[in-house]
């Protein structure tokens, strides 16, 4: 599939919310309570991780929201009763699509059933230190005008990131924001050219922002919450921040995309998506030198996975360019570290915003 570069993609008026207007999702425990904020969890089928996003959710030490599990799996009624009863709280509510409408269908469908002004979506395999949101929503408190507020996530598990480079990293940050307070990040949408923006991992949202865009598109999968984003981040007001320690944990083990063809799929989506960014916005060179290191570490971590797959990817990539990039170490490491350098400093001189 080729986007079209006009800004008619951003603003379209596809609505994904239509696609599955005509299937229930039934309420099996709990009576849903309208509070300021909702932690929605979409699940299938992962229940012992289930628990452990619903205990971090409910631990929150923040008085004013409620907790919504979606399951997208017609037959886990038993099961989603057995764990509503092993926490008994009047905060959280079940409900189970009569069929299955696929990972973006029941994203939509948590937007859909919360009845909050603003929605935080958790997702099954991921869970919260208790004081997210209070970090989260004190900062939003603070801020006129914001309709989102992504953070940083701590990769937690077997593929727990720790090597040198990014314990430094770690480190720096800590020191830093120990001085400086947290800090915050205006997010564009050619911020989404970089691996540096918020995901949708931990983003608390205005739900009312979420239904005016359509919800998020299925047509994109696997890369549907970067387009979402890019979307988003085009037409309101969304921002980054960074406290002195992350608040959401992220199993990056359990995710998807780390399949070699989703990861394929994604590495093609990705650069496709940045292409059309930067017809659309006339981005200069340094946002095509940011594009090419994405590339270049996103296939270079799919070769690692299957050579089958990266193979397949070099045949499918537009432009010799991309390849020649992908193929030739020397540039890979002269752009990565270009781009690093550029990222970072582009950050610093424009959109960093010390907290008050």
């Amino acid at each position: 599939m080729v986007l079209k570069a006009t800004e008619n993609y951003i603003i379209s008026e596809n609505n994904d919310f239509d696609l599955y207007k005509n299937v229930e999702s039934k309420l099996v425990c709990g009576n849903p309570i309208k509070k300021l904020v909702t932690i929605v969890i979409p699940t299938y089928d992962r229940n012992n991780l289930l628990r452990e996003s619903i205990k971090s959710a409910l631990q929150q030490n923040y008085e004013d929201f409620s907790v919504i599990v979606v399951s997208n799996n017609p037959n886990s009624t038993n099961n989603m009763k057995e764990i509503f009863t092993e926490f008994k709280d009047a905060r959280l509510s079940i409900y189970v699509n009569e069929k299955n409408i696929g990972l973006a269908g029941n994203w939509n469908r948590c937007y859909q059933l919360s009845q909050s002004e603003w929605v935080l979506q958790l997702h099954d395999d991921d869970y919260l230190e208790k004081d997210f949101l209070k970090n989260m929503m004190g900062t939003i408190s603070k801020k006129k005008k914001i309709d989102m507020l992504c953070t940083s996530r701590e990769i937690v598990g077997i593929r727990k990131e720790s090597n040198k480079t990014n314990d430094c990293i770690r480190f720096l940050k800590k020191k830093f924001i120990s001085i400086t307070g947290p800090i915050i990040f205006k997010l564009n949408a050619e911020d989404y050219l970089s691996i540096l923006p918020g995901s949708i991992i931990g983003a608390v949202i205005r739900r009312e922002k979420v239904i005016e865009l359509g919800g998020f598109p299925e047509k994109y999968y696997p890369a549907l919450d970067k387009y979402f984003l890019t979307k988003f981040c085009y037409a309101y007001e969304a921002y980054c921040v960074h406290f002195k320690r992350n608040l959401i944990n992220y199993r990056r083990e359990c995710n998807l995309s780390l399949k070699s063809d989703i990861k394929r799929i994604l590495v093609l989506q990705n650069k496709e998506l940045a292409d059309f960014i930067i017809e659309v916005y006339h981005c200069g060179k340094t946002s095509k030198y940011i594009v090419m290191s994405n590339l270049v570490n996103q296939s270079i971590g799919l070769k690692k996975n299957s050579e089958v797959e990266y193979r397949k990817l070099l045949s499918e990539l537009d432009g010799e360019e991309a390849k020649q990039v992908i193929s030739n170490k020397k540039i890979r490491k002269f752009i990565t570290l270009y781009s690093v350098l550029l990222i970072g400093f582009n950050k610093l001189k424009n959109k960093v915003v010390k907290s008050k």
